[in-house]
């Protein structure tokens, strides 16, 4: 599987929900990285300690379809806002949500609550917000600004 998205046998190969689900999600080793980048480290700025409470979220979370996200990619901007690249399920394409800085400061007393609420009804249920979004290069990029 390349960077920029999916395979077209992707989902084939490697997604399956006989083989993924609540009890065994599917965690890509990208998303592994990712945590130990944004988790490992005691001093993290508040970006980068949102992305550590959102990327445990995807991989625990049980409310909704967190379970068959494969995350990508994800960082933090110069300007303090945090992003997220993942597919889903058995969807063919990427998609991506930036999390602006002024709404990670504006939940700095409750991150890690509002990361689990992003995890779970934003990111395992991303269909509203495709709707909404704009295709840049095959992958779907929408805003959270509230």
């Amino acid at each position: 599987m390349n960077q920029d998205g999916p395979t077209e046998n992707h989902w084939t190969d490697t997604f399956s929900e006989n083989e993924h689900s609540r009890a065994f999600p599917f965690i890509t080793q990208c998303h592994r990285e990712l945590q130990s980048r944004y988790c490992d480290d005691a001093n993290r700025d508040m970006p980068s300690r949102f992305l550590c409470y959102l990327l445990n979220e995807i991989r625990t979370n049980t409310l909704t379809e967190c379970w068959c996200v494969g995350v990508r990619d994800a960082g933090v901007l110069g300007d303090g806002s945090a992003w997220i690249k993942y597919i889903f399920g058995e969807l063919k394409f990427a998609i991506a949500l930036r999390i602006d800085a002024s709404v990670i400061k504006a939940h700095t007393d409750h991150l890690a609550r509002y990361a689990s609420e992003l995890a779970a009804f934003t990111i395992g249920e991303p269909g509203i917000n495709l709707a909404n979004s704009e295709i840049v290069d095959g992958t779907y990029w929408f805003r959270v600004d509230r």
